[in-house]
């Protein structure tokens, strides 16, 4: 059985958004929202937060369930996040190529 990642992301006093990487779809967390991110697989997920984002990004061969309440508002059926190179994860592979870059650098 492969372990179940949960993690609760809540909007608090202001509108916030979730991106889910590497797919890079986002939601809109309205003040006082939360959404619960589910990811199953073996490598840990990780979180970038900044003060009105926060970027998911799950770990390789995960995969990913958002839900408001019930409500699944996404899960690519069959989809898992891709792996990285050997010793990379995605993240990283992603920043290496230029192709994404945390905010703060």
């Amino acid at each position: 059985m492969r372990p179940v990642h949960r993690m609760v992301i809540r909007s608090g006093d202001r509108a916030r958004t979730l991106c889910v990487e590497p797919w890079g779809t986002e939601f809109t967390l309205a003040m006082g929202e939360e959404l619960l991110i589910e990811l199953t697989g073996d490598d840990p997920p990780s979180l970038d937060i900044e003060d009105d984002r926060v970027t998911c990004w799950g770990g390789g061969g995960s995969e990913i369930r958002v839900l408001r309440g019930t409500d699944e508002l996404f899960s690519p059926v069959g989809v898992r996040v891709p792996h990285g190179p050997k010793g990379m994860s995605v993240r990283m592979f992603l920043a290496r190529l230029g192709l994404w870059k945390p905010s703060g650098d």
